[in-house]
């Protein structure tokens, strides 16, 4: 019995001349072949376009898109909380908790601040802070505190030995003053100082931070207010992730 693939593509008959006998049958196999390589490529691509674009594959927008147990769906902030999220301004606490009332350290602080304002992280910042360990090899929390302090936002908390203590927590007043000398070149100047914050026991560069962030509406939706506010006591995770989405519109605006 004759198989297919015993039909010779190339036939050279004995009077010398070329003769093509072509196989339909195993034309008709290579090109269905062909066909269902193609559906299933096309296939593969169309269903890893849709988990792509779903976000399946990116953690960070998938925590952002869940929803939190301990934020109401229909909390008026919800949605710059789960922007701070999508974009790492402010992680999540752990899993489908976002922590909103969980103090942050000066780590954190420095984190939001240098992601909000779009510096660029290049992995080979000098690090000068003896309590800071920094890896070259890799972009970690010790390049966030170097761009912080190279950009004269955020200094160290002791110069003997030279400090920044990253674990500690950061206070409100901290919180102004760092996003006020962050953004310190794109800020309204202050036409007029409150007379709340005026009389508020702070240093002049806080007052005028203060007034600044204000003015620009970054403090919209943090319930940070003057005069009411415990400006010593710890930014919260909802305060400073409102605070950092804000930020980072403001100079995306600029």
């Amino acid at each position: 019995m004759r198989r297919d693939w015993d039909i010779p593509i190339l036939d050279e008959p004995a009077d010398g001349r070329e003769k093509k006998r072509f196989s339909w049958r195993l034309a008709k196999r290579i090109v269905l072949n062909l066909f269902v390589l193609t559906a299933f490529v096309g296939a593969v691509y169309a269903l890893y376009t849709l988990v792509e674009s779903s976000g399946i594959l990116d953690p960070a927008e998938v925590q952002a898109q869940m929803a939190f147990e301990d934020i109401p769906e229909n909390y008026v902030q919800v949605e710059r909380i789960k922007t701070a999220v999508e974009t790492g301004l402010v992680p999540a606490a752990a899993g489908t908790r976002f922590g909103p009332t969980d103090p942050m350290d000066r780590t954190q602080l420095a984190t939001a601040v240098v992601l909000a304002m779009g510096w660029e992280l290049d992995g080979q910042a000098n690090q000068i802070f003896d309590d800071v360990e920094a890896d070259a090899t890799t972009i970690d929390d010790s390049d966030y505190i170097a761009a912080i302090f190279w950009h004269h936002a955020m200094s160290g908390t002791g110069d003997d030995p030279l400090v920044f203590s990253p674990d500690a927590s950061a206070s409100v007043r901290l919180m102004l003053l760092v996003m006020g000398r962050a953004a310190t070149e794109e800020l309204p100047e202050v036409d007029e100082m409150g007379d709340v914050i005026a009389d508020l026991e702070l240093t002049s560069d806080e007052k005028e931070a203060f007034q600044r962030l204000l003015d620009a509406q970054i403090l919209d939706g943090t319930a940070i207010q003057p005069g009411i506010t415990d400006l010593d006591g710890p930014v919260l995770r909802e305060q400073l992730a409102i605070a950092a989405v804000n930020l980072k519109a403001f100079i995306d605006r600029q």
